[in-house]
């Protein structure tokens, strides 16, 4: 009987310890999604800024053929 009790509440742990791990694994694949999405956009960022940066130049170098 106490066997059977051991096993029992053993098994129960294992089942908790299994209910966690997957939660955990859970959490880490969201995470790992919000870091991707955040890498995309801040590349996309980084373009738009090289975009702007290009532009500003050449509006400079219009300016100063203007003078």
């Amino acid at each position: 009987a106490n066997l059977k009790n051991d096993l029992l509440s053993t098994l129960a742990a294992k089942d908790a310890m299994q209910r966690e791990v997957d939660k955990a694994i859970e959490h880490s694949l969201q995470m790992e999604e919000k870091v991707y999405k955040s890498n995309k956009i801040s590349l996309e960022l980084l373009r738009q800024l090289k975009d702007a940066e290009s532009e500003i130049a050449a509006l400079q170098q219009y300016i100063i053929d203007l003078k």
